[in-house]
């Protein structure tokens, strides 16, 4: 594949995958494995092209390669902040596992 609007497409549908999954809740883990999984399917794809990006890319108009590296920063900027999220997120379960214990420790002695 190196046509640049097929590489363009697959590009831009990898980036609203990863933005699909910050709007997800959390505890839709069906919802995540199925983007996950089309990521995998594009990111298979384009890995050809990855691999002979020098070559793909003297081939390519300017302006391909800038909306090109445009998207690869947009997908970048979606996957930090989802994993802000998830770092998050342990670190609240992560504080909230003593609470909790405590809790579960008291109510074995009574009220």
């Amino acid at each position: 594949m190196t046509d640049a609007r097929v590489l363009l497409e697959m590009l831009a549908r990898r980036r609203d995958a990863y933005g699909r999954m910050l709007v997800a809740a959390p505890a839709d883990a069906e919802l995540r494995r199925g983007l996950l999984a089309e990521v995998e399917r594009i990111d298979r794809a384009i890995d050809p092209v990855r691999e002979r990006w020098d070559d793909v890319r003297a081939a390519l108009d300017p302006s391909q390669v800038g909306r090109i590296e445009e998207l690869v920063e947009e997908t970048r900027g979606i996957l930090a902040e989802l994993v802000r999220r998830e770092e998050q997120r342990l670190r609240s379960a992560s504080e909230l596992g003593p609470i909790l214990a405590r809790r579960g420790a008291r109510a074995a002695y009574g009220p």
